[in-house]
């Protein structure tokens, strides 16, 4: 039985957050329960944005940008962080709700964006109903969670038909590899266990085969900060026009999707 928990204006400095109803089945609101006891992001919050401002802000406002340009005025930011994306949200006049699983992260945005700000503290299966969204963003996240990064792009498609995601991009060009020891000595600097985390999202195929084990379909790629990062809008269904975009299945094959309407052209091979 689902229990019904009408969630009032949220006010933000910039912006009136629309009301919103949450329909919570018991499942999901066991999950709201068990959220990591340790708070990774605790001794970093506070200079996150100080290292990693001005490397990701030209790239954060192509996020938005992205988003009003295909009209999508509702979106979830999950694994917000400190709330920097959501100042660019508000400015190009997006309403977006913020999520995060660290106390501490969303402690820094709360400072931010004001203490009615639209933040939770929350895990999957996020408690919003299907749809309720146009867009979910999933920004540096995928490579960081324990339970499957599959699993959780599933649950941004099941919240919004679009995915938008920004993550590490594979090298594949002799520019890439010699960025990949800044990449690695990163994510050493997170911790071990963050650092196991991005290793395994890069033996299962990077973004490209996340997507595939989400059954989900890549419609648009575009490389960011010289290469490094990628940034991605993933739909449930075939887009109108997927250029001839190459995926790497979990078979080791490629997958060479290419999906004009509803039809589908696909071809496989080894390599």
């Amino acid at each position: 039985m689902l229990k019904t928990i009408p969630v009032p204006y949220c006010y933000t400095s910039r912006r009136i957050w629309y009301p919103h109803t949450l329909n919570l089945a018991h499942s999901q609101r066991s999950s709201l329960l068990t959220l990591p006891l340790r708070d990774e992001y605790a001794g970093i919050a506070p200079y996150y944005d100080a290292v990693t401002a001005r490397f990701l802000f030209a790239t954060r406002r192509r996020i938005a940008a992205f988003c009003q340009e295909r009209g999508w005025r509702r979106v979830l930011d999950i694994g917000c962080g400190t709330g920097e994306q959501m100042l660019f949200f508000q400015d190009a006049g997006i309403r977006a709700f913020g999520v995060d699983s660290s106390p501490a992260m969303l402690a820094v945005a709360r400072r931010r964006l004001g203490p009615s700000a639209p933040l939770a503290r929350a895990s999957f299966p996020f408690p919003f109903s299907d749809a309720s969204f146009d867009a979910a963003l999933l920004s540096l996240v995928a490579h960081e969670t324990d339970t499957g990064s599959e699993t959780l792009l599933r649950e941004a498609l099941r919240l919004a038909p679009h995915a938008l995601i920004l993550e590490w991009r594979k090298p594949e060009r002799n520019r890439d590899y010699l960025l990949q020891p800044l990449v690695h000595c990163i994510e050493r600097l997170a911790g071990q266990r963050h650092y196991r985390r991005f290793r395994t999202f890069a033996a299962q195929g990077w973004l490209r085969g996340l997507v595939h084990r989400a059954d989900a379909h890549l419609i648009h790629d575009e490389s960011r900060v010289l290469g490094v990062l990628t940034l991605a809008a993933v739909s449930k269904e075939p887009g109108e026009v997927n250029e001839g975009l190459l995926t790497l299945s979990a078979t080791g094959q490629r997958h060479l999707n290419l999906n004009v309407g509803n039809t589908r052209i696909d071809r496989m091979e080894r390599f």
